[in-house]
């Protein structure tokens, strides 16, 4: 098959949640998320319950507990949507609560934001007694990369794991459990998910390349020395077509992200490009400003 299929060029993180990695969790009786459950330590303390299993994509615990409970029902009249993790999964009485990013790296404070948000939006649910109350929850962080993130925020009876699981540990787990004769359509999803962790990688090597710079004059005044550094894309959402729907006063107090080649995507425009638009409309003011004055 061409290697540039759809699957080997996706880009969203509920792909490789919701599709790829639940598949690979629910398989053969579970066998993903038992060996993900023990590699964390959190198996079941409860026999009687270890046989329940649930793995939930997109949980909204307030908008889905509200059925048939009217308390959860006002809450979730009063809050809305709050917070909607990647996947829910559980095990007997152990739950883990993962949220997932794949070629993207928010900052620290960000993601922590979001699992304390999440945190809140479960406990939320638990207060009025949806059937979890023996549940000890896990909240954890699914990154292509290794990160850091400290929160005591997340909630009740909760653990969060400081330093994030990787997507290559999780695909590494997975691989040692299924074994080298594991049936085609886990190698699928095993060999698309290491395919894209690849992807993921390189990418984010290169974003770390960025340069952050605020407004168009630091740009201007700096040209020379962003040249030298071979910073010569500009990102622009949007591309040219939205560069020159920007008016000036937009383009004067945006921030910019420069890189060097090669160039990613249509939406990173050359310096000169940017520069040279934002200089002609600042000319066309100008002009029309005089032309004002004279009549």
């Amino acid at each position: 098959m061409n290697h540039r299929s759809f699957d080997s060029l996706a880009r969203s993180e509920r792909h490789f949640t919701a599709t790829l990695l639940t598949h690979l969790l629910m398989h053969k009786e579970f066998t993903g998320l038992k060996a993900l459950f023990e590699t964390l330590g959190i198996t079941p303390t409860d026999e009687a319950t270890s046989h329940y299993f649930e793995v939930v994509s997109e949980l909204d615990s307030l908008r889905d507990s509200r059925i048939g409970n009217p308390e959860v029902r006002k809450l979730f009249d009063e809050h809305g949507r709050v917070a909607v993790p990647d996947l829910f999964l559980r095990w007997g009485n152990q739950a883990l609560v993962l949220e997932a990013k794949f070629f993207t790296e928010p900052p620290e404070k960000e993601l922590a934001s979001q699992l304390e948000a999440q945190g809140r939006a479960i406990d939320l649910a638990l207060e009025h007694k949806v059937g979890y109350e023996s549940c000890h929850f896990t909240y954890a962080l699914l990154t292509v990369r290794k990160r850091k993130v400290m929160s005591e925020k997340v909630g009740t009876n909760k653990k969060l794991l400081g330093e994030t699981l990787t997507w290559s540990t999780v695909i590494d787990t997975l691989k040692k459990r299924f074994g080298d004769d594991a049936a085609p359509d886990v190698d699928y999803c095993l060999k698309k998910l290491e395919s894209a962790v690849d992807r993921a990688e390189e990418e984010l090597k290169r974003k770390a390349d960025w340069k952050t710079i605020k407004g168009m004059k630091t740009l201007i005044a700096n040209l020379q020395e962003y040249i030298e550094e071979d910073r010569i894309y500009v990102g622009f959402d949007g591309g040219e077509r939205a560069l020159k729907q920007a008016p000036p006063e937009k383009l004067e107090q945006r921030k910019y992200k420069l890189m060097a080649p090669p160039r990613p995507s249509r939406n990173w425009l050359r310096i000169d490009e940017v520069v040279d638009h934002y200089i002609k409309l600042k000319l066309e003011e100008k002009q029309l400003a005089e032309n004002d004055i004279t009549e």
